[in-house]
């Protein structure tokens, strides 16, 4: 059994994002729709209390349910594999790519300051669109502010405004990325 407080890096908490609902309470969710499950990495024992010296896992659910097909653009290798490894195990699917052709739930787009020196995220998005289902939703992750390829917010607003899409929220999605959620206006049938 090892001797608490452990190091920093040995015992990370996983705080998982849930968006329908608002209780309290430990293991519950909070008024920010977050679930706090914590578990140390060494002795899985259920950690009491946060010590000094303890850090932090942060996967977020983007709102994918089981069965979903998600696909991506612009994944490079800078691209959290923690949150797509989250987005497949919570649609039990693996994520397509830009080749896919058929009918998806949603999507994700990486984008980073360097993409938008060589492409309009506009386009990208419209791109996203053209496979996604009524409903669906796009996220669009970029870097975060002081790592490299950041870029503001407004940028992805005003190509979200030039493509018909709805911004609906943001939330950190991980150490290195903030998420942009998208929806698109219900087509007219």
């Amino acid at each position: 059994m090892p001797q608490f407080p452990l190091p920093i890096a040995t015992v990370n908490f996983c705080l998982r994002l849930a968006w329908k609902t608002s209780r309290f309470g430990e293991g519950e969710h909070t008024p920010a729709g977050y679930v706090l499950d914590y578990k140390c990495d060494v002795c899985s024992s259920t950690a009491g209390a946060v010590s000094e010296g303890w850090s932090f896992l942060v996967t977020v659910s983007l709102g994918f349910r089981s069965g979903q097909i998600v696909q991506e653009f612009y994944v490079d290798d800078d691209a959290d594999e923690a949150l797509r490894s989250s987005v497949e195990a919570d649609t039990g699917h693996e994520i397509v790519d830009v080749d896919y052709d058929d009918v998806v739930d949603g999507a994700i787009v990486w984008w980073r300051a360097d993409d938008a020196e060589e492409d309009d995220l506009a386009d990208v998005l419209v791109d996203a669109l053209s496979n996604l289902d009524d409903g669906g939703l796009i996220w669009v992750l970029i870097p975060k502010p002081s790592r490299p390829g950041a870029l503001p917010v407004s940028d992805v607003e005003d190509a979200a405004k030039t493509t018909g899409l709805n911004t609906t929220s943001a939330a950190s999605v991980g150490a290195d990325w903030v998420g942009i959620r998208l929806t698109a206006r219900p087509r007219t049938r």
